[in-house]
């Protein structure tokens, strides 16, 4: 995903991928949220908890420095936790 990033509201294609890979595990998914979004749900026990787990999906605009054959991930935290 990084060697092709997608700005906001356009991740078509890691929209897509992240929706494949929670289907390939058996998790209901729900698409198109806020445009680009990717919600997936998975039931357990008695269904009263929740944990949600949010992750940025879009292309940081920034100058790279060096010669790199990918562009550079930004290693500032891009997921967060809730429970």
């Amino acid at each position: 995903m990084h060697a092709h990033p997608e700005s906001a509201f356009e991740e078509q294609n890691t929209s897509r991928f992240i929706a494949e890979k929670l289907e390939a595990m058996g998790i209901e998914v729900h698409r198109d949220i806020g445009k680009t979004g990717v919600v997936g749900r998975l039931k357990c026990g008695d269904g009263k908890g929740v944990i949600a787990i949010r992750a940025d999906i879009d292309a940081i605009q920034l100058t790279e420095q060096g010669d790199w054959s990918l562009p550079l991930h930004d290693r500032r935290a891009d997921a967060r936790l809730r429970t």
